[in-house]
């Protein structure tokens, strides 16, 4: 019983671990796509409206 614990632990965490890494790789595509669509002037009145 002992092991079936771990591999449900171990489980979880790998299916954590791919839905965070999931979740980290569609932000850095978002990014990308508004950096790339983003001058130096919008960029700089998005900051100085924050």
């Amino acid at each position: 019983m002992m092991w079936e614990r771990e591999l449900i632990n171990e489980t979880a965490s790998e299916t954590q671990a791919d839905e965070w890494n999931d979740l980290v790789a569609s932000v850095q595509e978002e990014l990308e796509v508004w950096w790339q669509h983003t001058t130096t002037a919008e960029l700089v009145e998005e900051l100085c409206a924050a």
